[in-house]
């Protein structure tokens, strides 16, 4: 838009005062971004502010209304090769691996006409302070192909270098139970969810969902329990033995557990043990499969991961929502819930001065070294989704 000019926000005094534009412009971005919400934000913030600085761009009308943010931090250099540059970030991403929320499907926050507008006025913002950052990695956008390029293209000019990185996410059309189970493609599968189904009832498994905050903290701390019992099982520390991931959980789901953006909804057995939890996020007209916790030998044949997901696809509908993403992970039960497959975007760069390049060179070279020593295997983390999260359902 002709005339578009940046503010850019660096104290928390100014990200106070945006609130009330954050929250409107976020739900007028398509798709609505369930990790950028304003509450998340903030409470993200508050726990990793020491990491770095607040850079978020606000894209301003002619007539000096706000047109889009850009919901930026720059991180500041740490130890490690990978965190030797300052590199701006989506808030809520790049915190140290163990403490990691995840985000996924990110964006500006505007309306998708706007997006054009907002990247110009981010790659203003940033060469105007050109000497405060050295490197860009914007992890995940989830916006149309269409938005992704005209980010791309408006920041490539202020970068020496750049590349992307796309990544599948699975979504499923919600529909009530009946309806979901009766459109599936083949006669086997729709037999087989009848047949869990009804295995369910019968040993009368009942689904659970809080209907206060304190209650939603208690199905969480089960959650957590359950989830880190079945990685200590595997010999790794899980996602949920980070203190400050749990503290971060704690925080927003006690400030909104409630309130109709965060699921916390569980199957309980006859004998009153859990099977399962599951921890999702609304936003928009989507729900977010984002954290479970699942308790398989307890469970026996009734494959709790994959009822939860049907739960959640029945809940889903009768809240009015068009959609569950599955998000990012390519594993066999996502494959089988799916009906259609998206994309995120990682878009990477670094500055024109000598540093980057000199970073650049040492990470291709550490790279090679490390492919020539042994083939990769899985790690304790996602990549950004949350899929090692929950592995299978």
């Amino acid at each position: 838009m002709p005339g578009t000019r940046f503010e850019l926000v660096r104290d928390e005094a100014a990200l106070a005062a945006l609130e009330s534009a954050w929250r409107r412009l976020w739900r007028t971005s398509v798709p609505v971004p369930p990790m950028l919400e304003y509450d998340w934000i903030r409470t993200w913030w508050r726990l990793h502010r020491r990491e770095g600085e607040l850079f978020v761009v606000l894209a301003k009308a002619p007539d000096d209304s706000p047109l889009g943010i850009a919901p930026l931090y720059v991180r500041r250099r740490g130890r490690s090769l990978t965190r030797s540059l300052r590199a701006v970030m989506f808030l809520g991403t790049g915190e140290p691996e163990q403490e990691e929320v995840c985000g996924e499907a990110n964006g500006w926050l505007c309306a998708p006409e706007h997006v054009g507008a907002v990247s110009s006025a981010v790659a203003a913002a940033l060469r105007a302070h050109a000497r405060g950052w050295e490197r860009v990695e914007l992890r995940h956008f989830g916006s149309p192909t269409s938005d992704v390029e005209a980010v791309v293209g408006r920041l490539r000019p202020v970068l020496a270098d750049a590349a992307t990185r796309t990544f599948a996410t699975r979504r499923a059309v919600v529909a009530s139970l009946p309806e979901f189970v009766g459109c599936q493609p083949s006669r086997t599968r729709r037999e087989r969810f009848r047949r869990l189904l009804r295995r369910a009832d019968e040993a009368g498994v009942r689904l659970v969902r809080a209907a206060t905050a304190g209650q939603a903290l208690s199905m969480f701390d089960e959650l957590v329990a359950l989830h880190q019992r079945s990685w200590r099982a595997r010999g790794q520390p899980g996602a949920c033995g980070s203190r400050v991931f749990r503290e971060f959980h704690r925080r927003v789901i006690a400030r909104e557990g409630a309130a109709g953006r965060l699921w916390l909804f569980g199957l309980r057995l006859a004998d009153g043990r859990w099977a399962g939890l599951h921890y999702d996020i609304v936003a928009g007209d989507t729900l977010y499969y984002y954290l479970s916790g699942i308790d398989y030998e307890a469970a026996g044949h009734l494959s709790p991961g994959k009822l939860l997901l049907l739960h959640a696809i029945d809940m889903a509908a009768g809240a009015g929502l068009r959609r569950l993403d599955l998000m990012g992970g390519d594993y066999r039960f996502k494959r089988e819930l799916a009906t259609e497959t998206a994309h995120t975007v990682t878009f990477e760069g670094v500055s024109r001065s000598p540093l980057p390049r000199a970073w650049q060179t040492l990470r291709r070279l550490k790279r090679r070294m490390v492919s020539f020593e042994r083939p990769a295997s899985a790690s304790q983390r996602p990549h950004l989704s949350g899929e090692r999260r929950a592995p299978r359902a």
